[in-house]
This record gives C-alpha cells, sequence and structure tokens, in this order.
C-alpha cells in the first residue's frame, strides 16, 4: 500500500497524520490568524478547539482506502471553513472593541482631523473692560512702541515739584526785594478795596482793616510783602495752569504774521468738552499737545528741539515778556512797589528779574503738563476754608513763626494754591495711577479767641506797627465770633513743630 506524498514524515513533526489537515494548511492559517491572536488568548483556544475537531475527522475518514478525492475535497472544505472562522472571530471583535495598543498606532500613523472652528469673537479682559483680540493686539503694539521708543516719556515727579518749589521762592524774593515796607496808610479806602476785590479766590473779601488786624504780626508789619506775593502767584496761575494751551498762536499758515492772542481759549473749549466725556482721553489729549509742540533737550536725551518746538519756544518769550510788561503796567502793583529813589538800573533789574521768574514758571509748568499725563487741579481758598493739618493740603505761611495758628482757624489769605495732577496715566500699564501733589498751599490764618488776639496785636505794636486801627472796632466786628471760640482757646493746642505728614494717596 503506497503512503501517500502528504502522510509521509516531513522535516517538521505534525501531531496528526492527516490527508486533510497538511502544515502547508497548519502555517497558512496561522498566519491569517496570527495578528488577531497575538492580542486576544481566546482566539488561540478556538483555534486549538477546531484544529482537534478537523483532526478527528481526518482520521474517521482516513480508515477507508478508497477515500483520497473525499479527504482531499474534505480538507478543502475545513480549510475554507477554518479561514471563515477565523476571520470572522477575528475581525468583528476587533473593529467594535480595538485594544488600546492599536488604537495608539493608529492614532499615531493617522494625524488627528482638525475640526472646522466655529466662527466666533474672542475676549480678552482688559482691566475695566473686556475687549476683542484686535483691539487688545492694538494696545499692546501701542504699549511697547511707547516703552521701547519713548516716543512719550514720563517727566519726573519729583522734578516737577522741586521746579514749582523754585518758582515760590523766587517769587518770594521778588516781593521781599522790591515790596514796599511797612504802613501802606498812603492808600485810599477805594484803593484798598479794590486790591482786596482783585484777589477774590486768594483772600477774604472782607474789609481791608479787618484782614490786616487778625494776620500775625510779621505778617502784619510787612502786609505788601503778602499782598505782592499773593498777585504774583495769582497772575502765574491765570497765564499757565489754568490757560494750559497758553502757548499757541493761532496762525492758520507758517507765513502769518499776525498772531490770534484768544486762540488759545478755542483749545480751552474743546479740552472742557472733552474733559466732560472722558478725563483720561483728556489729560492724554492736553499732554501730547503740550509736550509735543514744546520740545525741548531733556537732560538725558540731547537731542535738538524739532522745527515745531523751536517756533513754539520763541513764540513762548515772546509772551512772556509781553506778561512781565502787562505786569508792571498794573496800576495795583504799583502801589505796592517800592518806587521812590529807583535809579534806572534797579527798575531795569526789577523788570528783569520779573520776566526770569515768569520764564521759569512757564517752564515748570510746560514741564509737568506735558510730561504727567494728567488733569491739573488747582485748590484756593474757596476749598480751603478752615486751617485743618490733616487735609495734608496747606502749611502755614513763614510769617507765621512764633505765633502759631490752631486747628479749624479761619484761613484768611492763601499765598500761594495747591497744584496737584489727576487721573495721571500710566504708560507701562493701562491702568490710572494715584493722585499726585505738587506742593501744598501756604496759608495766613486768623487767631482763634480773644486772647490769642490781644497777644498777636501786642506783638505788632512791639514789631513797629504805627496803624491807628482802633482795637474796640475789631472788638465790635469780632465779639460774637470770640464769645463762641473762646470756650475751646484753653483746650486748643497751637500748630509747633509738627512733623511733616507722610504722602498718601487717601490725605491727597
Amino acid at each position: 500500500m503506497t503512503v501517500p506524498a502528504w502522510d509521509r514524515p516531513g522535516p517538521f513533526p505534525f501531531p496528526y497524520s492527516s490527508p486533510h489537515f497538511t502544515p502547508i494548511q497548519f502555517y497558512s492559517l496561522l498566519f491569517i490568524a496570527f495578528p488577531f491572536l497575538s492580542s486576544q488568548i481566546l482566539y488561540l483556544f478556538l483555534l486549538l478547539s477546531c484544529l482537534a475537531s478537523s483532526a478527528g475527522f481526518s482520521f474517521t475518514q482516513h480508515t477507508h482506502t478508497h477515500t483520497h478525492t473525499l479527504s482531499l475535497s474534505l480538507s478543502l472544505s475545513s480549510s475554507v471553513n477554518f479561514i471563515i472562522i477565523i476571520t470572522t472571530m477575528a475581525t468583528t471583535p476587533t473593529q467594535t472593541k480595538p485594544s488600546k495598543r492599536a488604537s495608539d498606532e493608529e492614532r499615531e500613523e493617522s494625524p488627528p482631523k482638525r475640526q472646522n472652528p466655529v466662527p466666533s469673537r474672542p475676549i480678552y479682559p482688559n482691566e475695566q473692560y473686556l475687549c476683542r483680540r484686535d483691539e487688545y493686539h492694538d494696545m499692546i503694539n501701542h504699549h511697547n512702541s511707547i516703552f521701547h521708543t519713548r516716543t512719550s516719556p514720563r517727566t519726573a515727579m519729583g522734578a516737577v515739584c522741586e521746579a514749582f518749589e523754585s518758582v515760590f521762592v523766587r517769587v518770594r524774593t521778588w516781593a521781599t526785594v522790591w515790596g514796599k515796607e511797612g504802613s501802606l496808610s498812603h492808600l485810599s479806602d477805594a484803593d484798598k478795596q479794590e486790591i482786596i476785590a482783585s484777589l477774590d479766590g486768594y483772600c477774604v473779601q472782607d474789609d481791608w482793616d479787618s484782614i490786616r488786624r487778625n494776620l500775625p504780626p510779621a505778617a502784619r508789619v510787612n502786609f505788601a510783602f503778602i499782598l505782592v506775593e499773593t498777585m504774583l502767584n495769582q497772575f502765574i496761575c491765570a497765564k499757565f495752569i489754568d490757560s494750559p494751551f497758553w502757548f499757541l498762536d493761532g496762525k492758520t499758515k507758517a507765513t502769518d504774521s499776525d498772531t490770534q492772542s484768544d486762540f488759545h481759549k478755542r483749545f480751552q473749549y474743546v479740552y472742557e468738552k472733552l474733559l466732560s466725556v472722558s478725563r483720561d482721553n483728556a489729560a492724554w489729549w492736553k499732554s501730547i499737545i503740550i509736550g509735543k509742540l514744546n520740545d525741548e533737550p531733556c537732560v538725558f536725551n540731547n537731542i535738538p528741539p524739532t522745527p515745531v518746538g523751536r517756533t513754539t519756544i520763541q513764540h513762548r518769550k515772546t509772551l512772556v515778556k509781553a506778561y512781565t510788561d502787562e505786569l508792571m503796567r498794573s496800576r495795583l502793583l504799583k502801589l505796592l512797589l517800592r518806587d521812590d529813589a529807583l535809579t534806572k538800573y534797579q527798575r531795569s533789574k526789577r523788570k528783569t528779574t520779573l520776566r526770569l521768574i515768569l520764564e521759569t514758571a512757564s517752564q515748570a509748568v510746560v514741564h509737568g503738563d506735558g510730561g504727567l499725563y494728567g488733569n491739573t487741579n488747582v485748590v484756593r481758598l474757596p476749598d480751603l476754608p478752615r486751617f485743618n493739618t490733616w487735609t495734608g493740603q496747606m502749611l502755614v505761611h513763614p510769617f507765621h513763626a512764633g505765633f502759631e495758628p490752631v486747628e479749624e482757624g479761619r484761613v484768611l489769605i492763601v499765598t500761594r494754591p495747591c497744584y496737584s495732577y489727576l487721573d495721571i496715566i500710566s504708560l507701562n500699564h493701562f491702568a490710572p495711577m494715584p493722585p499726585w501733589m505738587v506742593n501744598r498751599a501756604e496759608v495766613l490764618v486768623a487767631p482763634k479767641g480773644r486772647k490769642a488776639r490781644a497777644r498777636w496785636a501786642a506783638a505788632a505794636a512791639e514789631a513797629g506797627d504805627d496803624d491807628d486801627d482802633d482795637d474796640d472796632d475789631d472788638c465790635e466786628d469780632t465779639s460774637q465770633e470770640d464769645d463762641e471760640e473762646d470756650e475751646t482757646e484753653e483746650n486748643a493746642e497751637p500748630v509747633r513743630d509738627l512733623p511733616p505728614l507722610r504722602e498718601s494717596y487717601w490725605r491727597q
């Protein structure tokens, strides 16, 4: 009996010698099912079961000697059945529940599908409101351009304070050197009241003699010094601070020779309208105009002024000369100045020093308004009716030395107002900055109580006050006020040698 070729022993031992299941069929089935069986043990168990059943069926059919054709057909059919069963079982579960490793490999091989973004308008927080992305980028770019190029440098606040303090010292020195000494009895009653009326907002609108009697002894003897100092500070505030665009010439083209003296009032009107709408934008607009039109070399940057800056500076000098002539022609100021036995040189020197004071004051104001990016706030007598140190906005005049006022005393004269800057814009952050006080107001305060009034009057008489005022008239005017103040006079402590108040945002 001839042994079929497929039943002969081969190089690889096979567990079953069946004509219906050869090693070639086994390896082909294993090649098909291996990728799926490697991940799941269940497939291996099913494969072994199928192989065992196929081998048993082939073994039973092999006992008949005349069934070679049937065995081959059954072997092929069983192979096909194996392929169908294995592929069905392998593909169905893996498609529904893929393994973690296979899913990771597929994710690495194929890039993830990007979903089309839903059109929207993203918003970003900006301190007080939400802005769009393009607005946010515009602000950041504007911030970077300012920070890196320094197109709008910030003025040092300390430098502004020192500049204003220098102006106040010059004004006081000029008033002391050129003001009348002693009594002003040569003035008529009409002139006295006209001088008091001209200082509205800086001096109480009372009778001349009543104001003078309530001043400290040094101010009472040198009343002209006080009035001249107050007049100069009032003039500086009116020309340079209350009118920040005073330097504009009002020309319609460069070839114009005539200037408009009231052109700055039109800009002032626009600024006030903008101030009522947006204080921050008004501060920025004002500082940009003042700073760019008055472009000058800085301390740390020796860049020559621009053509616009040179033109503005020249026009400023012309205006300062005109303001100096206006002051020297003032009849009320002449009544308070020394004019007897002055040489021509002394008169020229007095006018020259006054012009230098106005130039220094104009430069200080331009330096502050053009570099601090804030709105100027001026505190005068209506805002300071009573003397209070806790406000941090006032201090006593040096003529109060030895006769310091008490708290809640009546303020008679504000020789210089209090200047501060509000709504300051930060150049490094999109946020407002706290107010900055440039200087405190200097005030002259009336004595509080009948005893203090008598002591001040006695000291003024010893100092050479030759005024023939009657003290009885003073008592008639202030008798009712004295009765109310005598109760608190004993408990009141004079403001003497107090340490300076710490600068505070809330106090300012």
